[in-house]
């Protein structure tokens, strides 16, 4: 989970899922656009 804090700071914590849950997730939903980019610059936006 990524938390987004008034004070610009970013936390990011993992998703704890069993692995039934991730496959279905990953088989139903596109996870990853393969697309990266500077999380400094995203933050800057």
């Amino acid at each position: 989970m990524i938390t987004f804090h008034r004070n610009d700071m970013v936390t990011v914590e993992p998703i704890i899922m069993n692995r039934e849950i991730y496959h279905a997730l990953e088989e139903n939903f596109v996870m990853f656009s393969g697309i990266t980019r500077d999380a400094n610059q995203i933050l800057a936006e």
